[in-house]
């Protein structure tokens, strides 16, 4: 649909987009995860032209016992996929697809997240740079004894060797283990970000948190965009996957 407005034309018949779509830097290509129609749990991850047609398509769910993915990003030039799994609620770590290569979701290499402890739950690259940006959170070694709450921190990595380049903002989850960053999205500059974080107990997302919302981030302090509004019954409503 064009931005300025105009007829929306469908590209796609058949199958929708589990989560935010991920554009190449050029345009030419889409990915996404979808669930599979009939399959219980089946998430496969597409790979498209700009105009629709099928390009690839790897199995994510059963393939990978009970790993899920949750995000995919598209390279600035289109040929590599970073795609965050999940083992049931756990992260497992990052997996960098080659589009031309990899056979399945496993055949890609694995990258973690580079401070001890911690684990990536959402990643995609950066436009103008091609670093693999992620977001880890760290948990304490044994939450029985250790009061520290889980931290999320921002982090730049190279997506070949997996090595730190950068890091950015960190925040504290005070709720013990409630929050997650759901969505981020460099504009074209690949300077700003915008990020969402979300509850995931309904009752505590009627309760303004600092943490909870959309973000924006371009160095230095994050500040946070004032998009909440309230329903006509006044339950909060928190804007999901914001993009630029």
């Amino acid at each position: 649909m064009p931005v300025a407005g105009g007829p929306a034309v469908r590209i796609v018949d058949g199958e929708s987009a589990a989560g935010p779509i991920s554009i190449s830097a050029d345009g030419s290509r889409l990915a996404y995860l979808t669930n599979v129609c009939g399959a219980n749990d089946q998430v496969d991850l597409v790979l498209r032209d700009a105009a629709g047609a099928l390009l690839r398509r790897w199995a994510v769910g059963p393939a990978l016992s009970a790993a899920r993915a949750i995000t995919a990003s598209l390279s600035p030039n289109g040929r590599a996929i970073a795609v965050t799994l999940f083992d049931e609620l756990d992260p497992v770590g990052v997996r960098l697809l080659d589009v031309a290569h990899d056979a399945a979701v496993g055949d890609g290499r694995l990258i973690q997240a580079p401070d001890p402890g911690c684990k990536p739950v959402n990643a995609l690259f950066q436009p103008g740079t091609g670093r693999l940006v992620m977001v880890e959170r760290c948990l304490p070694k044994d939450p029985r004894t250790d009061s520290t709450p889980p931290r999320f921190t921002l982090v730049s990595v190279d997506p070949v060797s997996g090595r730190l380049l950068a890091r950015g903002f960190a925040f504290d989850d005070h709720s013990g283990a409630d929050l997650d960053v759901t969505t981020m999205d460099f504009d074209r500059s690949g300077r700003y970000l915008l990020y969402a974080v979300g509850s995931a107990d309904p009752a505590d997302s009627q309760v303004a948190r600092p943490q909870t919302g959309t973000w924006r981030y371009g160095g230095g302090r994050p500040v946070r965009v004032a998009d909440d509004r309230r329903s006509s019954g006044g339950e909060r409503i928190t804007s999901i996957g914001p993009t630029w």
